[in-house]
């Protein structure tokens, strides 16, 4: 995802950087995700709940 972003910002060049363009929301984006990645635990305690949500919350009544 890092290298489509950065390619398509060097195609359109400097008005890519600019707050207006829609794309630079994405390469701001893009980049800090490189920086501060999600701990491991959150991550899996999200997959758990996206998956098992359904079957918990019917469990749970």
């Amino acid at each position: 995802a890092i290298e489509i972003v950065q390619k398509a910002s060097a195609l359109i060049g400097n008005p890519a950087l600019t707050r207006a363009h829609p794309l630079e929301r994405h390469l701001r984006d893009i980049l800090c995700a490189r920086v501060h990645s999600p701990q491991s635990d959150s991550v899996l305690k999200a997959a758990g709940i996206a998956a098992l949500g359904p079957f918990v919350e019917s469990v749970a009544r």
